[in-house]
């Protein structure tokens, strides 16, 4: 399969000065945190390594710099210093594309060709020493990471619309996936807190995750939201990383759960759920979550989820590797545009393997993409987390 590859900086192409391809990191890698802000890791060659970038990428040196004399184009005849393109704060944009097309079960030919996006940000540090340049990019989410929510107040209210008005007060939009709402309890004391450690807390206490897309979109998605499910051929997945355990430290069978205001001694009102069953055959193994729900029943359903999730021992696969370099353009057009909160179905598996197929949420994933290797490490949930 023939593939191009891009690192676009405000516009222009600096793959071919980049070592070691695009390192991208996107989500989380367990079911118990709330997805991590999305990174983009840059090495860019430098001029005074290789003094012909300076002629060939006159917009990508870090700071301004003499092209060498001769050097001209049809604009103009001649460079006496160059206004670099590769800032702090400059747009960034990884893609893969095809010239013929990528395709996938709902679109049989993309005509003359596709693009995917595998990463949208912008830089947030350069790191230069002789010869090249470290290029840090960092999604969506670094400006909510800024914005201080000190003495923010809101009444009691559903968690979309809390949501919503952290959107509206940071200046950003909030795509709200999935219909279930859940009762928060007012925010009416003083805190220090930023716009995304406030969006996460919700999360944590509605069963829901925030994140941004390989398309800088944010996204609060709610427990009843399953994401798109897509289908990984097995032989597309390298061998040693099909690795899958079972362990009896993974069970929680006994859940508390605070929610309510807090009475005259601070305390707030509690739920306990509990699997006799499974504390008969493994002891108490419990898990406490201290809460804004406003509702009893909330942090039932809350509790009760958890339970039946995780009373067994199970079998999980945390991680899988899928290779793109040598997999036909249908596949990569059905595999790589896989999101945080997809469903990934995974087979046929090994013959020994403990089930034919997996199916999993995707948690997270971290991709290494240049013109020599494409993967992806997809971080799964176990198989009873699937909505």
């Amino acid at each position: 399969m023939a593939y191009a590859w891009q690192v676009l900086i405000d516009g222009e192409d600096a793959a071919g000065i980049t070592l070691s391809g695009a390192q991208i990191s996107y989500g989380r890698s367990t079911v118990w945190e709330q997805p991590r802000p999305g990174y983009c890791y840059l090495q860019l060659l430098t001029p005074d390594a290789v003094p012909s970038i300076a002629d060939d990428f006159p917009d990508l040196a870090p700071g301004a710099f003499g092209a060498k004399s001769g050097f001209s184009d049809t604009y103009v005849n001649d460079y006496y210093g160059v206004v670099s393109k590769l800032v702090v704060g400059a747009p960034v944009k990884v893609t893969a594309s095809t010239p013929t097309g990528f395709t996938d079960a709902y679109v049989d030919n993309y005509g003359n060709g596709d693009t995917l996006t595998r990463f949208t940000g912008r830089i947030s540090a350069i790191d230069y020493q002789p010869g090249e340049a470290a290029v840090t990019v960092v999604d969506a989410s670094e400006a909510l990471t800024r914005f201080d929510l000190t003495n923010w107040q809101r009444p009691g209210e559903s968690d979309h619309y809390r949501v919503g008005a952290i959107a509206k007060a940071a200046g950003v939009t909030i795509h709200i996936d999935g219909q279930d709402k859940t009762e928060l309890l007012p925010d009416d004391q003083p805190t220090t807190t930023t716009a995304w450690a406030a969006l996460q807390k919700i999360a944590q206490d509605c069963g829901a995750v925030v994140y941004v897309d390989r398309d800088g979109l944010i996204h609060y998605s709610c427990w009843d939201d399953k994401g798109q499910s897509r289908t990984i051929p097995g032989d597309t997945v390298i061998l040693e990383s099909l690795q899958m355990q079972a362990e009896l430290g993974s069970v929680v069978n006994q859940v508390t759960v605070d929610y309510g205001p807090k009475d005259t001694e601070s305390k707030q009102a509690t739920v306990v759920v509990r699997d006799e069953d499974s504390i008969t055959a493994y002891g108490v193994m419990d898990r406490k979550f201290t809460t804004r729900l406003a509702d009893e029943a909330d942090a039932q359903t809350m509790a009760g989820q958890i339970v039946k999730q995780a009373a067994r021992p199970s079998w999980n696969m945390p991680t899988a590797t899928v290779t793109f370099f040598s997999a036909d353009d249908p596949t990569i057009g059905a595999v790589a545009p896989l999101e945080v909160q997809d469903l990934a179905l995974i087979g046929p598996l090994p013959a020994a393997a403990p089930f034919l197929d997996y199916q999993a949420l995707v948690l997270g994933y971290s991709e290494r993409l240049d013109q020599t290797d494409w993967q992806m490490t997809l971080h799964l949930s176990p198989q009873e987390y699937v909505p």
